[in-house]
């Protein structure tokens, strides 16, 4: 092994930072159950009953369009209420949802009887996805802030991609795709798995300090998340 870089790409210092080791948990969580849940709904939505793959997204959208309207909310709310705590309102409401997608599920559901738990679980996307950037960036020191952007990134694209393969394999365990029946059998037990992660990303939130400092060791003073930075002055 060589000498360690004095500029690493990631300083191991950060995960010294409560805030960022728990805002990249909770977004890791989040993106396991959005990304392996949606996967296996948008199919869901075309076979109990049979739609087409278009009908099906456009019936998506209740879920995947509710983050436009509340992330600009939660950006408001963040410095008034605290960054973890809507990320954890956000994931707890996903996780509703979820389950609330599972106990009405059935061969042959009606859209209406799902669209309210879409909207439900897509409204806490949005209190979930704002306040992230916010505390991650606030973490670190200014000069750091590229660095832990990119990783909360690779977080998040990790946290989907398990999503779907775990999502996946719990499906193909129980269920298949050849009937509306034997597909539902599979989807009850993987969504109640990503309701489980999605649930244990909102507990982990809820430890996120309301006002986020630099991680010791990095080299400087992180703001409150949403509040300007501002440098200290040189002395003499």
């Amino acid at each position: 092994m060589g000498a360690p870089s004095p500029r690493p790409l990631l300083p191991l210092g950060f995960y010294r930072s409560r805030a960022f080791v728990l805002s990249n948990i909770v977004s890791a969580t989040m993106y396991f159950g959005v990304f392996g849940s949606i996967f296996l709904l948008s199919q869901y939505l075309q076979i109990a009953p049979v739609r087409t793959p278009l009908h099906a997204g456009v019936l998506t959208l209740a879920w995947t369009l509710m983050p436009m309207v509340i992330a600009p909310i939660a950006g408001v709310l963040t410095d008034k209420v605290g960054g973890g705590r809507l990320m954890a309102l956000g994931l707890f409401l996903q996780a509703a949802g979820l389950a609330w997608i599972n106990l009405v599920a059935t061969d042959n559901t009606p859209y209406s009887k799902l669209v309210t738990a879409m909207i439900l679980a897509g409204t806490g996307m949005g209190f979930a996805i704002a306040p992230t950037a916010a505390v991650v960036l606030a973490s670190v020191p200014g000069e750091h802030q590229g660095k832990v952007s990119g990783a909360n990134a690779t977080f998040r694209e990790i946290g989907g991609a398990l999503g779907i393969a775990v999502l996946s394999t719990v499906f193909a365990n129980s269920g298949n795709d050849r009937s509306a029946r034997a597909f539902v059998d599979g989807l009850h037990p993987a969504v109640w798995v990503g309701g489980g992660v999605v649930l244990f990303g909102a507990l982990c939130g809820l430890f996120i300090p309301r006002h986020p400092r630099s991680a010791p060791g990095t080299g400087g003073h992180g703001a409150t998340a949403g509040e300007p930075r501002t440098e200290e002055p040189v002395k003499a």
